[in-house]
């Protein structure tokens, strides 16, 4: 047990957040990457259809594999390159989340609710009328006031909250590659090209995969920030109180 709680204790110590937001951030721009690779190979695929691709398999010579295997190295490596660039991925998340899932905007209401414990009745009536707009702008501003908290950080990471987001963010992207990549192949199957029918197959399993992971993650993710928000308010619930009443009028 003396152990245990010693290696929380390093854990908590050594812990830099804005080193481990932003590997997490590399990661997802990883999989953002890979999803767009993984669409451009699966619309070559159903270009050139799997009867061609295979014939040209067959025929060609290890030196065609290796350079065909640099070329799409290099090419994920411009991806990734790419995307690092990109500034607004988290906006991004945002249209993805409004137009497909809706769970960032389910857990901001969790969250704010869960918030609204700290006010007295009076105040938590007014605070609800808020338009969600509003809402979400008190959720981050009391985020960002609880930001510089190394330790209240480390505990959110041992929660699991961040590396669930991570991989919520993941699931999506390949949902949605392997939805556009169904679609377009069911598309040429209506064309009678009889022997799509087999990628039809590998690419709408790994969808409904994605998929169900998604939903699962989803759920989870409701269920983490409520129990990250209760940790919150029992140790910052003067902070937390007070950043309520700077943001919200109550009268």
């Amino acid at each position: 047990m003396k152990r245990i709680i010693e290696r929380k204790s390093k854990t908590l110590t050594t812990f830099n957040p804005s080193l481990y937001l932003a590997n997490l951030e590399r990661d997802i721009q990883s999989a953002f990457a890979i999803s767009i690779f993984s669409l451009l190979v699966g619309v070559t695929l159903n270009s050139f259809g799997m009867r061609y691709i295979l014939n040209a398999c067959m025929a060609a010579s290890a030196e065609i594999f290796i350079l065909t295997g640099l070329t799409s190295t290099a090419l994920y490596k411009a991806l990734v390159l790419t995307v690092q660039k990109f500034p607004t991925i988290g906006q991004l998340h945002v249209w993805l989340d409004k137009w497909f899932f809706g769970i960032m905007k389910r857990v901001n209401e969790i969250i704010f609710q869960s918030l609204l414990t700290v006010l007295e009745p009076r105040e938590r009536q007014l605070a609800a009328n808020l338009e969600p707009m509003k809402q979400d702008n008190v959720v981050k501003n009391v985020f960002s006031k609880l930001s510089n908290d190394t330790e209240l950080l480390a505990k959110i990471k041992q929660s699991g909250l961040f590396q669930n987001w991570t991989w919520y963010w993941v699931m999506v992207y390949g949902t949605i590659t392997f939805s556009v990549l169904t679609i377009v192949t069911f598309v040429v199957i209506l064309s009678g090209v009889e022997y799509e029918k087999i990628v039809f197959i590998a690419f709408w399993l790994p969808s409904l995969l994605f998929l169900s992971t998604t939903l699962l993650l989803g759920v989870r993710l409701k269920r983490l920030s409520k129990r990250v928000v209760r940790q919150m308010i029992c140790s910052h619930r003067f902070v937390i109180h007070t950043v309520l009443k700077e943001n919200i009028s109550v009268g």
